[in-house]
């Protein structure tokens, strides 16, 4: 008795493919600005083309509608390219690798001496510098309202261990 599955049914497969991935990914990286996704498509599908007569055949990127829903849309939930906007005669979105947020500084210089009998945490402890672009704009500011407290709160109970370890 054989087995019957669905995915049998499907000609291509419906995930997106490591080797699709690093196509549009090299494409994305090795250009100077962003891209547009019909950009991407015709510079992905360009080797191929020369190759098989019949157009898509055997390509990793075999059509529009599945750069677009499949292979872009994984490449952004993974964080390696997002899409941005632009602005002058027409608004257009384009692809761009993403960029690593830039590390935000701390308010204050934490003591880097370690005085016997306590603790020192680093700013990162309490999430200085943690990327939350996976959240949502309230959720954003909620969470660095909070880190900011609770930084507030690490470097004073700090102080005050340092200063009981310098009054015994």
């Amino acid at each position: 008795m054989t087995t019957f599955s669905v995915s049998s049914l499907y000609q291509w497969p419906r995930h997106c493919t490591p080797k699709a991935r690093e196509i549009v990914l090299n494409i994305i990286n090795s250009s100077k600005t962003p891209l547009a996704t019909k950009d991407i498509y015709n510079l992905a599908i360009k080797p191929a083309r020369a190759n098989t007569p019949a157009p898509h055949a055997g390509e990793e990127i075999r059509s529009m509608r599945y750069l677009k829903t499949v292979v872009l849309r994984n490449l952004a939930a993974q964080n390696c390219v997002e899409k941005v906007r632009t602005q002058g005669a027409f608004t257009a979105w384009l692809w761009r690798p993403k960029q690593a947020p830039p590390a935000s500084p701390t308010k204050r210089k934490v003591m880097t001496s370690t005085l016997p009998g306590s603790t020192e945490l680093t700013p990162a402890a309490v999430g200085v510098g943690e990327d939350w672009s996976h959240l949502n704009n309230r959720r954003q500011r909620a969470r660095k309202m909070k880190v900011e407290r609770d930084l507030q709160r690490m470097l004073e109970v700090q102080k005050m261990q340092r200063k009981a370890v310098l009054q015994h």
